[in-house]
């Protein structure tokens, strides 16, 4: 008895230093999880083989077609969450509301979509699923050859590493083993924002650069997204104005324009079977949308 006590006393102790830090005690959850950074000693660092940064910023090479950035956008640690954005925002938004009537893109008086949009049901079609640079929160704020990734880099990531559950500094989250390399990455799980609330705290999540590609008639209304744990892929469309993180990636060749485009690419072999989708139902969704 007394061995299962000290074996009970000793899964605790564990449990209670990967409690996840949650954002809600600050408006968007800057720069959150963690001793701002440091290392509590109670769990390793990543198997990350750091890079020289690029405009500032630090990234590793798994072996994949780009380069991924060891932390979210507005983070400064790999645990950290980072700034929450909803889909083709370049900021995040102060209030923290992430809901259809402060979306950016959505036009309140037209009950509408105001741009990237596939179904006349909701506005113009523009026929745009890829983001412009302009509205790429990663290339406007990090800027040089920085950009969200793509639909297929999300997938190829997910497939091409070993995913294990890590608490690292005090916080839950993903490490993703390179099959490639043995490089790693981690990314905390830091869930979403949608209608004023954190919802999915238990996955990981960030955007892609690119409306979901289900074949699906309300695509428009949903970004692609990581999202591991949730569903059999790692991938999943989220309703696009809720707020989530992003994890840049920049490409091969670091004199490469930033863009959607690069010959530096490696080959990409990607399935997007088992991909789910996350409708959000909040109070503000619009009649039409």
């Amino acid at each position: 008895m007394k061995t299962m006590r000290i074996l009970w006393a000793a899964a605790a102790l564990l449990m209670a230093s990967c409690t996840p830090k949650l954002p809600f005690d600050r408006p968007y959850g800057h720069n959150n999880g963690g001793n701002n950074g440091e290392n509590n000693g109670d769990n390793a660092k990543p198997g990350m083989t750091i890079q020289n940064p690029h405009m500032g910023h630090e990234w590793v090479d798994l072996g994949l077609s780009v380069y991924w950035s060891t932390c979210n956008l507005g983070a400064k640690s790999p645990e950290q969450y980072g700034d929450y954005y909803a889909w083709g925002e370049i900021k995040p938004q102060a209030d923290a509301k992430y809901e259809w009537d402060s979306y950016e893109w959505y036009y309140i008086e037209g009950d509408a979509l105001k741009k990237y949009n596939l179904n006349s049901k909701y506005g113009n079609v523009d026929n745009k699923a890829i983001l412009d640079d302009d509205d790429d929160a990663s290339h406007v704020q990090w800027e040089g050859s920085w950009y969200m990734p793509t639909t297929e880099e999300i997938i190829e990531l997910i497939n091409n590493c070993k995913w294990n559950k890590k608490c690292y500094s005090g916080v839950v989250g993903y490490e993703g083993v390179s099959k490639k390399n043995g490089r790693s990455i981690f990314i905390p799980c830091n869930g979403a924002i949608a209608d004023g609330k954190l919802q999915n705290e238990d996955y990981p999540t960030f955007w892609s650069c690119e409306l979901d590609n289900s074949g699906q008639d309300d695509d428009s209304l949903y970004g692609f997204c990581f999202m591991y744990g949730k569903y059999e892929s790692g991938g999943a469309g989220y309703t696009r104005y809720c707020g989530l993180a992003i994890r840049p990636v920049i490409p091969l060749n670091l004199n490469t324009k930033a863009g959607r485009s690069y010959t530096a690419r490696r080959p990409v072999t990607i399935s997007s079977e088992g991909v789910g989708k996350v409708a959000v139902d909040g109070g503000s969704r619009p009649s039409a949308i």
